[in-house]
């Protein structure tokens, strides 16, 4: 990642046991709130039941794309041949391998820097289903998941829905959605960490229509979808 890399840098110091400020997500209508970093370094004993039911349908060739410092990674590598953690982030990747994380590659989500069917599974975690940006990002996304698994491929990808109530888009920020016709959960937000702060970017946070819609278009059939919270697992395959 080119420029500050707050995110990063937050990862970093509480791998390192630094402590420091907290790691904030500023959206564009100036709301703020915290991203807490813990999560983010639990194992996989710690995975909640829905993880562990979706998790364990993954193959043996797994590609992880925003893969943060090996939440999941670092229990699918044990399991599989091969599994591969993909971030943009160069800082996420180095706490990631002082963890234990093996295979690292530092790239983009919407230019897969592998061959067709490299993989027979893809994860997108942590509402990873949305990381590229809006509908047209997220649709060459997909395009390249599904050429990297190729035919018969599985796909586990996760996100929150904006409708819900516990999901943290307001109805005042859907309504502005809408008047500037973009999707419900369209959010524009940057990370900040004491004095660095990231640039601007676009998550999506997908209804369950709204995933049906582009993985169909995507080309993936929807096998299961599984509820967690205010968010939903998704099962498809290429």
């Amino acid at each position: 990642m080119r420029g500050p890399d707050p995110f990063g840098s937050a990862v970093r110091d509480h791998h390192l046991g630094l402590g420091g400020p907290d790691c904030l997500i500023e959206r564009e209508d100036g709301f703020k709130s915290i991203e807490p970093l813990e999560p983010y370094f639990e194992g996989e004993e710690d995975w909640a039941r829905e993880e562990v039911e979706v998790l364990s349908r993954a193959g043996r060739r797994i590609l992880d794309i925003g893969c943060g410092p090996g939440r999941h990674l670092l229990g699918l590598q044990e399991r599989a041949s091969l599994a591969v953690g993909l971030d943009i982030s160069s800082l996420v990747l180095e706490v990631c391998r002082g963890r234990g994380g093996r295979c690292l590659v530092l790239g983009s989500s919407r230019r897969l820097p592998f061959r067709p069917g490299a993989f027979d599974t893809v994860i997108l975690m942590s509402n990873g289903l949305g990381l590229s940006g809006g509908s047209s990002e997220t649709l060459e996304m997909l395009g390249e998941v599904k050429r990297t698994v190729g035919r018969g491929g599985l796909l586990i990808a996760h996100t929150t829905d904006p409708t819900d109530p516990e999901s943290g888009v307001d109805e005042h920020y859907r309504l502005e959605n809408i008047t500037r016709k973009r999707p419900l959960g369209l959010l524009r937000i940057r990370l900040r960490y004491g004095g660095l702060v990231g640039p601007w970017f676009k998550l999506m946070l997908m209804t369950p229509r709204e995933v049906r819609s582009h993985l169909f278009t995507a080309g993936f059939r929807l096998r299961r979808s599984i509820a967690w919270g205010a968010s939903r697992l998704y099962l498809s395959s290429s």
